[in-house]
């Protein structure tokens, strides 16, 4: 039975950097050449949702 425990927003937050951070020792361990270094900066950008909204917080309060 799956029990679900509501997270902290900091909590999803981490664990979506710990995902970025492993994205990107995954890709470079691999053929650097056969994917594109800038569309593998895209597509880590793009899957992390909250990251990037983290981000566009920090802009808003003058970080």
């Amino acid at each position: 039975m799956a029990v679900h425990v509501p997270l902290s927003r900091e909590a999803v937050i981490e664990a979506q950097r710990l995902m970025l951070s492993t994205t990107i020792c995954l890709l470079l361990v691999q053929d650097f050449l056969s994917f594109p270094p800038l569309w593998a900066w895209f597509l880590v950008f793009i899957t992390s949702p909250g990251l990037r909204d983290e981000l566009t917080l920090s802009k808003g309060r003058g970080r």
